[in-house]
């Protein structure tokens, strides 16, 4: 009783958003690039529209079909 199991501590990790690094308590995260994240934090980097149904990766970062194509 009262020690911490590995597999504890790697569920809490997976549960941090990757976007703005809180606890995602949420009924739904998406998982894009490795990481876990609230919906409402997949954003295009470069015009901030929420990334809903598809996403474009360059250098690590999210953009819209739009802004990729820049």
């Amino acid at each position: 009783m009262g020690e911490e199991h590995p597999a504890s501590l790697l569920d809490l990790t997976r549960s941090v958003c990757v976007g703005c690094h809180r606890l995602i308590r949420d009924k739904y995260l998406l998982s894009v690039i490795d990481g876990l994240w609230h919906e409402q934090c997949v954003r295009c980097v470069a015009c901030g529209d929420p990334l809903k149904n598809t996403c474009f990766l360059r250098d690590q970062k999210l953009y819209c079909k739009r802004d990729y194509a820049k």
